[in-house]
C-alpha cells in the first residue's frame, strides 16, 4: 500500500494520539529480551529463560479474561493493568540479585497476567475512527505495519537501555513506558467511550468459531516460534 495512503487517516489528532501511546508501549516487545539480560547479570542463562517462560505463561493463562474485563468495563482499565505490570516488573528488577529464581519466577508469571493488551485494543477502535470501508482497510494495513516495526524498534530500545543504564534498568524503562503509552492511549475520547457489544460466549470464547480455530490453528506453528523476536540468546553488556 502507498505510503500516501496513510496521510488521510494520520490528519486525525485521535488516531495519531492512539498510535504513540501504542509505540510508547510497544517497547514492551523487548520485554523477554529485558528479562532475560536482567536475570542473567545475576543467575544463569536457563534460569533466565525460566523467569521470560513464567511471563509469557502468566500472559496467556489471564488473556481471555483481560480481554472480557476490557469488554465489560471498558478500556479504562487499560492504565491500571498496565501500572499493576509495572510494579511488578520493577520488583523483578530490584530482586533479580537477590531473590531466588523461583521468586523471579513468580514475580515474572504475576506481572504477565497484568499485561495491558493496547494493541489488541487499537484494533477494536478503528471502526469507530474510520468513516468508510476503504479507510478501515488503510487502517488495518496501517496496524500490521507497526506491529512489526514495534517488534523490531522494542528489542533495540532494551539494548540500547541495557548498555548506557543496565539491564535492570532496562526492565524499568519497559515498565514505565508502558505506564506511560497505557496513559496516552486511553486519554482519547474515542479510547474513554468504548464498550464492547452485549454478547454471548460458551465455554471457548471465540474459540466456539470453526473459522476462529482454523485460524488459531493457522498461528499456533508461528506462535510458538516467537521465543526467535524476544531474543533468548545469550548476550552480555
Amino acid at each position: 500500500m502507498a505510503l500516501g495512503s496513510y496521510r488521510p487517516l494520520l490528519a486525525d489528532g485521535q488516531v495519531r494520539a492512539l498510535l504513540l501511546g501504542t509505540s510508547v508501549s510497544g517497547v514492551s516487545t523487548g520485554l523477554t529480551f529485558a528479562l532475560v539480560l536482567a536475570v542473567q547479570d545475576h543467575h544463569s542463562i536457563a534460569a533466565a529463560g525460566l523467569v521470560a517462560g513464567a511471563q509469557t505463561i502468566g500472559d496467556g493463562v489471564l488473556i481471555p479474561a483481560r480481554g472480557r474485563l476490557i469488554d465489560q468495563r471498558g478500556q479504562h482499565v487499560l492504565l491500571p493493568l498496565a501500572a499493576v505490570h509495572a510494579i511488578f516488573l520493577i520488583a523483578l528488577a530490584i530482586g533479580a540479585a537477590s531473590l531466588p529464581v523461583i521468586a523471579l519466577c513468580a514475580l515474572s508469571a504475576l506481572s504477565g497476567m497484568a499485561r495491558a493488551p493496547l494493541f489488541a485494543s487499537l484494533r477494536a477502535l478503528w471502526t469507530d475512527v474510520t468513516r468508510d470501508q476503504a479507510e478501515l482497510d488503510v487502517a488495518y494495513s496501517l496496524h500490521a505495519v507497526f506491529n512489526e516495526a514495534l517488534f523490531v524498534g522494542g528489542p533495540l530500545v532494551v539494548a540500547a537501555a541495557a548498555t548506557l543504564i543496565s539491564p535492570a534498568g532496562a526492565l524499568v524503562l519497559v515498565g514505565a513506558l508502558e505506564v506511560a503509552g497505557a496513559a496516552i492511549f486511553t486519554a482519547t475520547t474515542v479510547s474513554r467511550s468504548w464498550r464492547g457489544g452485549p454478547r454471548t460466549a460458551g465455554a471457548l470464547g471465540a474459540l466456539e468459531s470453526a473459522g476462529m480455530r482454523t485460524l488459531a490453528l493457522a498461528a499456533l506453528g508461528s506462535g510458538s516460534c516467537s521465543a526467535r523476536r524476544g531474543g533468548l540468546g545469550r548476550v552480555r553488556t
